[in-house]
Formats: structure tokens, sequence, C-alpha cells
């Protein structure tokens, strides 16, 4: 068994969680049956959306791979732009869907809101910074460096460290200046780490690289709780979990897409001549995202601190 068997991990798990839904489901039907007509009426489950999930499914599927197909060709290789083409026509009819159906997956009056759009755009930066500070710098430090998959992993522990730190503190500062400058604080170190790390040399060393993970770390993590809090906060109880769906699914986009855009960006270092410069132009590229999405989030998120009691709810 080689490295591919950490990816058969999931499937033990997923079955099991499928079939404990698939239980817990028909226990919860039987009841409600049982129980009487207005139990059975009040207790009603909503019907699956199918073919919103289809729809969504399949356009972030067809997004990823244009976005990872064009680190080998150009955007107007049809390779390229055909799959962005049907993720932009996926993405449309699955708007539609949810127009149309009395139960959607997703109401869209709930991505209209801007504490909604400004909460899952927090969370798909940040996680696209954060997956894309592992992915490029275990390539760095494997390739460059010279580092084997397990010593990588031990310099990425004070990385995750730094993640954690970082949360803690943007949890008690969201509480006492609000989650839109936490937010905007946050991508503004992300920034800091991304330029340190955007000096990485030709024959770096663990030195070289391990400053930047670590600001970047530290600015990525508080930016995950003003991300999840500006979301959560302004949502009444009904709508608490298609809100959390909703958060996390950008949450699962912003890892693919940020690893898809990193391996693009820095493809010239990737390949049987290893140089620093994709590794620096990536890095810089986190960069200009970060700063970005600082002014995208100082414009778009609620002014003024959280609702009474909202942050003690969220956490």
């Amino acid at each position: 068994p080689g490295w591919e068997w950490i990816f058969f991990v999931n499937v033990p798990v997923g079955a099991a969680v499928f079939a404990g839904v698939l239980a817990l489901v028909a226990t919860d039907g039987r009841d409600a049956h049982t129980a009487g007509a207005d139990t059975a009426s009040t207790s009603r489950r909503p019907r699956l959306d199918l073919p919103g999930a289809i729809l969504a499914t399949g356009a972030t599927a067809l997004l990823i791979l244009g976005v990872t197909r064009s680190g080998d060709d150009d955007w107007s290789e049809m390779r390229v732009w055909l799959p962005l083409a049907g993720a932009a026509v996926a993405y449309a009819l699955f708007a539609l869907v949810q127009h149309r159906t009395r139960e959607p997956l997703v109401p869209l009056g709930l991505l209209t809101r801007r504490p909604m759009v400004a909460g899952a755009f927090t969370m798909l930066v940040a996680t696209a910074l954060l997956v894309s500070c592992f992915f490029l710098g275990s390539m760095y430090l494997q390739h460059t460096v010279g580092l084997s998959a397990f010593r990588t992993g031990l310099v990425f522990l004070p990385v995750a460290v730094a993640v954690t730190v970082g949360a803690h503190v943007g949890g008690r500062l969201v509480g006492a200046v609000g989650p839109r400058w936490v937010a905007v604080g946050a991508m503004a170190v992300a920034a800091v780490g991304y330029g340190l790390l955007s000096r990485v040399p030709a024959n770096g060393e663990v030195m070289d690289v391990l400053p930047g993970l670590v600001v970047a770390a530290v600015g990525i993590g508080p930016a995950f709780v003003a991300a999840t809090t500006t979301a959560m906060a302004h949502v009444c109880p009904t709508q608490a979990g298609v809100t959390s769906g909703v958060v996390n699914t950008f949450h699962e986009l912003g890892a693919a897409l940020g690893v898809a855009l990193a391996s693009a960006t820095a493809a010239a270092s990737l390949g049987p001549a290893v140089t620093a410069d994709g590794y620096e132009d990536a890095f810089l590229g986190g960069v200009l995202i970060a700063l970005a999405a600082a002014a995208v989030t100082l414009g778009l998120a609620p002014r003024g601190r959280l609702p009474e009691g909202s942050a003690r709810h969220v956490h």
C-alpha cells in the first residue's frame, strides 16, 4: 500500500455515516407515523431537493476541473473553458431550480442577505489561503529544501497551532470590536505572511519558509471565526441549519479552489526543473488575494458589534 490509501480512509467512514443516517431517518419516520396525524404533520421532514443537489455538485466539480486544467493549458483551450462554461450554465440552472421548487436546497433569499454573503466570502478566501499555504509550503519543503514527507508534516505542526491560537484570539476580539474588523485585520495579517513567503530563495531552508507560514496561519485563524459569526449571528433559529451548511460548503469550495489556483500559478516550479519562481508568483498571488479580500470585507460586512448574545450562540 502506498500514499493513495489515505483516500480510502473516507470510504468506511462515509459508509458508516450513510448507514447511520438511513437508520435515524427510518426510526424518525416510524415514530412520526405511530404518533398520530397531528404529530406527523408537525414533524414532517422537508423533501430532498435532489435536482438542486445534483446541479450544485456538478457545477462545483466543473468549476474546479476548469481551474485545475488551466495550470497545464491556456484559458483559450477547449478543455479549460468548456468546463468553466458548463459550470456557469449549471449554476444558472441551480438558481432557476431553487426559485421554482417549493422546498429548495438553499433558499435564494438567504444567498442575497449581506451577512450571509460576507460570511461565505470570508470563509471561501480564508480556506483557500490556508490550504494554499499547506500545499505550496509542502511542495517547497519537499522539492526545494529536500525534506521527507514525514519531516514536512512535523514542520507544519506549529502552523496548525498558530491557526488554533489565532482562532482563539479572534473569538475574543469578535465580541469586542465586531467580526467586520476582525476579518479585515485577519486578511491583512495573512497578507503579511504571504509576503514573507514570496521571498523564499531558490536554495532555502526550513526557517526561510516557516515564519511566513506561521504569520499567515495566525491571520487566517481569526478569519474563520469572523466568517462563521457574521453569517450565523443574523439568522433566525429556523435557518441556522441551512446557513451553517452554506458556510461549510464555501469552506470546502475554498479548499478545492485554493489548491487548484495555487497549483496552476506554481505550475512552472512543479516540473522537472524545480525553481522558486513559481512559488514566489503563487505566494504573491496570495498577497493580492488577501488584500483584495480585506477591502471587499471592509465594504461588505455589516458594521458594528454583534447582536446581544449572538457571539456566545456561535461559539
